[in-house]
């Protein structure tokens, strides 16, 4: 997968992995991690802004996944 664009990271002892892709001229990355025991975390999408970065937060019953783009709320949820 590291040649298409994906690679693994670890931050505060978690380790997840990157997949960078483009879609309409746009990048976007997914940062996909097991889900933490110890976290009370949504399983609806939740949306945030900061420093022009927009992303999208959801779960499922095993992994925590996060979408990252510069493009905007809306072209976040075009993917989802």
């Amino acid at each position: 997968l590291k040649t298409d664009g994906c690679r693994t990271l670890a931050v505060a002892g978690h380790e997840f992995i990157e997949v960078c892709f483009e879609r309409n001229g746009s990048e976007f990355h997914l940062y996909v991690m097991a889900r933490p025991a110890s976290r009370d975390l949504p399983t609806n999408p939740r949306f945030d802004s900061q420093n022009g970065m927009h992303s999208v937060m959801w779960t499922d019953a095993q992994h925590l996944y996060v979408l990252a783009s510069a493009k905007d709320e809306s072209a976040l949820r075009a993917l989802l």
